[in-house]
């Protein structure tokens, strides 16, 4: 996931954290629960969303029927914004790579 490799980039998480995360990710029935719910809420004409975490992601929930669809979590987008104002920064020329 872009955002827990982020958040280890940025030091946010620790080498160990992430890993952890990880593998929770890796194990987590969550995706096939996502799409269960959502059609459980259709069959019920309630509406259902959930949160896009990239373009493409946003593309694929519009095509599994999500009517309602974030465009980020605020630590997802607080991360990108971070970076790019960061990024300019960087490799500043005659500059040393720290902050």
């Amino acid at each position: 996931m872009k955002t827990i490799d982020e958040m280890l980039n940025l030091d946010l998480l620790t080498a160990d954290q992430h890993h952890q995360i990880n593998d929770w990710i890796a194990h987590s029935s969550s995706p096939e629960d996502i799409l269960r719910m959502q059609q459980l809420a259709a069959a019920r004409g309630i509406a259902s969303g959930v949160i896009g975490t990239s373009a493409d992601d946003i593309a694929r929930r519009r095509e599994q029927g999500f009517g309602m669809i974030g465009l980020g979590s605020d630590v997802g987008l607080m991360i990108r914004q971070l970076r790019a104002a960061i990024e300019p920064f960087r490799a500043a020329p005659g500059k040393s790579a720290g902050y």
